[in-house]
């Protein structure tokens, strides 16, 4: 069915930008609290530009279809990017489970 491809493609593209926001937050704390006299470790950590967010390309996804249409930037990306990735994740994960019960509903009755 076409909505279970769509739902799994957005699942699976959410999860990318999950996976690069984790890196990225990762690198962030890890520059941030390094203690002082690691400094010369602190410059062999990548620079947050060198983690750009995850292309989608032709994904049939919401999540894609979304960002084709709403152009993000990099700095914008970074913050608007993960938080509506969290709550779309959410969303989907909801609606799946609701459609998996009314089927099982329909098919009971």
């Amino acid at each position: 069915m076409i909505l279970d491809e769509v739902i799994a493609a957005t699942v699976r593209d959410l999860e990318h930008e999950l996976v690069w926001f984790q890196r990225l937050l990762d690198l962030r704390l890890r520059r941030y609290f390094s203690p002082a006299d690691a400094a010369a470790a602190v410059g062999e950590l990548p620079d947050i530009g060198d983690l750009p967010p995850p292309e989608h390309g032709g994904s049939p996804s919401l999540w894609a279809c979304f960002l084709r249409d709403h152009p993000l930037t990099f700095v914008v990306a970074a913050a608007q990017d993960a938080v509506t990735a969290v709550k779309m994740l959410a969303m989907i994960r909801v609606e799946a489970a609701e459609q998996h019960v009314a089927e099982a509903l329909e098919k009971r009755f």
